[in-house]
């Protein structure tokens, strides 16, 4: 259950869920006969908390260990990701970060052309930057023959799948990604967020609490259930949810968004309009998304403005962009055509 401001605390008996046989195949089994460094396996710790305080400490320990031969084509891997997790939090321009990110994803596959880890990153380059969707599957199908057994593979395809979609095919792929690696957070965030997509709120709800369990101060975590909380019609529960995300560094615009929006849901227009404040306020000393302010125009039956922000956002191929599709929020611009022709752009 929900303690606002504490976290997270068990309601009921915690269940055994793992199996006393399980053997991990996440990148952290892989990476032992590389003689992986311990900067690169602290590297690995703290990209997985997805805030960006610990990407930017997650860039830091990849950085250090880029300097080891044994464990450069890794650790560029791991800064291709980091870059694509900060233009997932929409915390930083996408044309700031573009470069770098290509630029590490080809170092890790030309130094080590049979890394599945480094096809992955380089596939999250093409899905979360260039939004080349048909490039990003050949990588993976690439990072696929490479490692069949690599969860990560399985939850790059699902994140493609996602963003096209296709959700059904997407439920299979998290599914496969969570029966190699359990403990994935990627993978069941994914997952969770495949369930919201396919607008099964129930099981997305579960699924939330299941990772709160594990890892009870996850902010993207926390965001979803708030949203899965929305679309129940629990709004106190959602607001708290949003709260929490926003007290993590790289979700305050996100979570205000998503404040504003419910408050614009439930009539509360002076609180919409002090959030696009809050948002306004944000953007002076640095990057916010287009999308965050569409979120607000669509609570606030605004349609113009709404795809006005969208088409901004796609222009600057703004990782928040990406979840349009799947957004429930947006169902009020279904039926626009301008909000049809924006979702042509994430067709495979």
């Amino acid at each position: 259950e929900t303690r606002p401001g504490l976290g997270y605390r068990f309601s009921a008996p915690v269940e055994e869920v793992l199996d006393a046989d399980y053997r991990p195949t996440s990148w952290l089994s892989r990476t032992k006969p590389f003689a992986a460094s311990e900067d690169y396996l602290k590297g690995r710790y703290f990209l997985d908390k997805m805030t960006e305080e610990d990407v930017y400490k997650a860039v830091a320990f990849f950085n250090a260990a880029a300097s080891e031969a044994s464990c450069c084509a890794l650790a560029n891997a791991g800064l291709a990701e980091a870059y694509c997790q900060l233009a997932i939090l929409s915390s930083v321009s996408p044309a700031k970060l573009a470069g770098y990110a290509r630029a590490c994803a080809e170092t890790a596959i030309r130094d080590r052309p049979d890394s599945p880890e480094a096809h992955v990153s380089c596939a999250q380059v093409r899905m979360f930057f260039d939004w080349d969707w048909k490039r990003a599957q050949l990588t993976i199908d690439r990072a696929l023959s490479l490692s069949p057994n690599f969860a990560d593979v399985y939850t790059a395809q699902a994140s493609l799948l996602f963003i096209v979609g296709r959700y059904e095919a997407a439920l299979k792929a998290c599914l496969d990604a969570i029966a190699l690696d359990p403990l994935s957070v990627r993978a069941n965030l994914n997952y969770a967020a495949c369930l919201y997509a396919s607008r099964d709120f129930e099981a997305a709800l579960e699924q939330c609490w299941k990772i709160l369990m594990l890892i009870p101060l996850l902010a993207p975590a926390q965001f979803l259930l708030g949203l899965t909380y929305e679309q129940l019609g629990m709004y106190d529960e959602a607001l708290v949810e949003f709260r929490n995300a926003q007290a993590c560094s790289g979700f305050q615009a996100a979570g205000t968004s998503a404040a504003g929006y419910l408050h614009a849901l439930m009539g509360l227009k002076d609180s919409a309009e002090k959030a696009v404040i809050e948002l306004d306020k944000y953007a002076q000393t640095r990057y916010v998304s287009s999308y965050w302010y569409a979120v607000i125009c669509s609570g606030r039956r605004q349609e113009r403005q709404a795809i006005w922000h969208l088409e901004e956002s796609v222009r600057q191929r703004d990782s928040a962009a990406l979840w349009m599709r799947a957004d429930a929020r947006f169902n009020g611009l279904q039926r626009n055509e301008g909000f049809s022709k924006l979702l042509a752009e994430f067709s495979a």
